[in-house]
């Protein structure tokens, strides 16, 4: 069931997003909530200072098991927008940490108290990619029939944010100019899906009419989901997108390009298994689009079994 702070009789306002990472609930709160709840096991995510002090609170008191779950897809440590010191107080204070990968484990400095557990967005961008009928059904309406009969090649721009995200999408517009008329490359398509949890769409449509690539570039339709749009084409851009790193679990590989280096793409699992070019100039962009055609837009699977990631999170 879902019990709500307020069921249990505690009325406060909760700040989501970067600015609440560090926000705490009074001692008499927290009082409240333990008197109510009993629990053998509390699990957490580990983003805010919040979840950590209720399951301290809630282990002392009850004597349950504290874990964590770190389900980002970068290893463990290296997210700016969450600090540092609260993801070693995570580590240090909880009797275990779930990773999805080894891979994300820091290899000094952090103990070794955690258990490789998989992540469940893979396998949600996994179960995607087997429902064929619908997946061509998008890519029809993305690209057109005649480009599901003639079986051309597509590319989906996973649309990213902050300060270096007009940068990256502006040189993507400029490498999909050369793209588009090489002809090693026939018939490439390409679509834009603008980042779900960010507005980001009218700076979408006005870099694409800048940049004079609004012909060349369909906007997926905003009741199409991203995981749709990037698992109806062959391969997906970002500047380092989660959604990339879903993409090559789900058999589609991935490029990310950050000019601006704002993402850190070097900490990302897809990149540190050697599965995601991480590129900065229109050149290397290019040169890998043209790699992924020459392995016939497939992903190696032997790379990812050595990511670890168990398929059943």
């Amino acid at each position: 069931p879902v019990v709500t702070l307020a069921d249990l009789g505690v009325e406060a306002s909760i700040v989501d997003g970067t600015a609440g990472r560090g926000q705490l609930l009074s001692d008499a709160q927290v009082a409240t909530i333990v008197s109510k709840l009993d629990q053998r096991a509390v699990v957490t995510g580990m983003n805010y200072a919040m979840q950590l002090q209720l399951g301290q609170a809630l282990r002392a008191a009850t004597g349950s098991k504290f874990a964590a779950f770190y389900d980002s897809l970068r290893l463990l440590g290296s997210d700016s927008d969450i600090s540092m010191a609260l993801q070693r107080n995570f580590t240090s204070s909880t009797d275990e940490v779930w990773i999805a990968s080894a891979q994300l484990w820091p290899s000094a400095g952090w103990g070794n108290n955690f258990r490789v557990v998989g992540q469940p967005t893979l396998q949600e961008w996994q179960a995607m990619g087997q429902r064929v009928d619908e997946l061509r059904a998008a890519r029809a309406r993305l690209y057109g029939d005649e480009a599901l009969a003639s079986g051309a090649p597509a590319m989906c721009w996973f649309g990213g944010y902050g300060p270096g995200y007009e940068q990256a999408l502006r040189r993507w517009c400029a490498a999909v100019k050369t793209l588009s008329s090489s002809p090693d490359l026939p018939g490439l398509r390409f679509s834009l899906a603008s980042h779900p949890g960010h507005n980001y769409g009218d700076l979408d449509v006005r870099v694409l009419k800048e940049e004079g690539v609004e012909d060349l570039v369909v906007l997926a339709p905003s009741d199409m989901k991203g995981l749709v749009a990037a698992l109806a084409s062959n391969l997906t851009a970002s500047q380092g997108s989660t959604g990339g790193v879903q993409s090559i679990f789900a058999g589609k590989p991935a490029i990310f390009f950050d000019p601006a280096d704002s993402f850190r793409n070097e900490d990302n699992l897809g990149v540190l298994i050697g599965m995601i070019p991480d590129v900065d100039t229109e050149e290397q962009l290019i040169s890998s689009v043209r790699q992924a055609a020459v392995a016939s837009w497939s992903v190696d699977a032997s790379k990812l079994a050595a990511a670890g990631v168990p398929e059943d999170a």
